[in-house]
């Protein structure tokens, strides 16, 4: 499953999801609770009915309602979409680190900043806690799945954060971890509550 992740990582959100659809999808469209799903923008799902389009640069992901086309998704697909966030969120983690690196307070680096240090590490560990708890599960079953996509959750809205304005405006930062919530959202309602709420209010105060 790790695969899914290194190619969401280096080529996007569409890309990992688009190769899980490759390789787990072959029966039919896999769908949430609600039966609901999350395709790629390809030719090949033009014929479900879409609910919502959320663009990814040159690419995009639509949910859709595939009646009868859709099949329940099982433990395979709930790794594959846990896995696939948390490697979008390692991308956002490059994207914000660049994002960082070209700003400047005076003569010193935004990303050397003490509290902004602080943030991304914060990131970074509910990342590794996300693939720790994806690693360790013989299968991933909803609640292992839930707790590891809360902590992408997090991760993701400390990282939003650190981007200022521009993490909350339309761009690709923002479009990406709007497109992984909404797997989230299809896949794996539980995982809607950060990991750490209490962080989350700590850092808005900071």
């Amino acid at each position: 499953m790790i695969k899914f992740h290194d190619a969401t990582r280096d080529h996007g959100l569409a890309s990992g999801l688009r190769a899980l659809y490759v390789e787990r999808a072959a029966t039919g469209v896999p769908t949430g609770a609600a039966g609901h799903a999350v395709v790629p923008a390809d030719p090949a799902y033009l014929g479900l009915h879409p609910l919502l389009t959320v663009p990814l640069g040159d690419d995009a992901l639509v949910a859709v309602r595939p009646g009868e086309a859709g099949t329940d998704a099982d433990a395979d697909w709930l790794t594959g979409v846990s896995w696939i966030r948390l490697g979008n969120s390692r991308w956002l983690l490059r994207h914000v680190t660049a994002h960082l690196t070209s700003r400047r307070i005076g003569t010193e680096l935004l990303l050397h900043q003490q509290l902004v240090k602080g943030m991304v590490a914060d990131a970074l560990i509910e990342q590794l806690e996300a693939e720790a708890l994806l690693d360790g599960a013989h299968t991933v079953t909803p609640a292992v799945a839930a707790q590891a996509n809360a902590r992408v959750l997090t991760a993701d809205r400390v990282l939003l954060r650190l981007l200022g304005a521009s993490g909350f405006v339309a761009g690709p930062a923002s479009h990406s971890a709007w497109a992984s919530e909404l797997l989230a959202n299809v896949y794996v309602g539980a995982c809607l509550t950060p990991a750490d709420p209490s962080q989350e209010a700590s850092n808005d105060r900071a």
